[in-house]
């Protein structure tokens, strides 16, 4: 088993802190060297805390070892992924386009995620030529601490792929829910409306603090 995430943002740190902690090998991909760095910085910054919470040393999870844990922005280092995990910000265009280049570099069995919380998965598969292994492994922020990991399948997603992904969850330690495709899925589609009607409050006169405490 090995792992890629593209992109160190927010998400894609805690996604990398998260196999690593489950002993999954990881490539991480950013854009260019200066985000790399940033990113790399982070991620060893988590993974120092959480070894500590583990009551374990560095050496222990390893991540310092490049085998385990390797940092870069050539794209051709993903082609031995058997599962990528694409966590970049939430652009239609940009994920099609990581998507189409994955298809291309990508082994013919390797799974591609998308880490989105309302985007459509059946037009990012669109751009693949293998539309059956695409799905969204949508994680909640941060990505290390929060146990609630959305499986979200496509039109053409197969049954292979949504068990692979529901055993990612597993190995994460994290509650997998399989859910379909819609926006927004089922996380944001419940929060959507109470944000909603908080704001509708606080238009109608209610103060911020009153809303809070309701």
């Amino acid at each position: 088993r090995r792992a890629a995430v593209i992109g160190l943002g927010t998400m894609g740190r805690g996604i990398v802190t998260s196999l690593v902690k489950a002993g999954i090998p990881v490539v991480a991909l950013e854009q260019n060297l200066e985000y790399l760095n940033t990113g790399r910085k982070a991620v060893m910054l988590l993974l120092e805390r959480e070894a500590v919470k583990m009551e374990q040393g560095a050496q222990a999870l390893d991540f310092h070892n490049p085998a385990r844990l390797q940092f870069t922005v050539d794209f051709d280092a993903l082609q031995d992924a058997d599962l990528v995990i694409e966590a970049v910000f939430e652009n239609m265009a940009l994920k099609k386009e990581i998507f189409h280049k994955l298809s291309r570099i990508c082994k013919p069995g390797a799974f591609l995620c998308t880490n989105t919380s309302a985007l459509n998965i059946d037009e990012i598969a669109s751009v693949t030529s293998r539309p059956q292994q695409v799905i969204g492994t949508h994680f909640f922020s941060p990505a290390h601490v929060m146990r609630l990991l959305e499986i979200i399948y496509g039109h053409q997603t197969s049954p292979t792929t949504i068990a692979t992904a529901m055993q990612l969850a597993k190995a994460l330690k994290k509650v997998g829910v399989v859910v379909g495709n819609c926006f927004g899925f089922v996380g944001n589609r419940m929060m959507f409306p109470y944000v909603q009607q908080a704001v509708f409050l606080v238009e109608e006169g209610s103060g911020p603090d009153a809303v809070d405490r309701v």
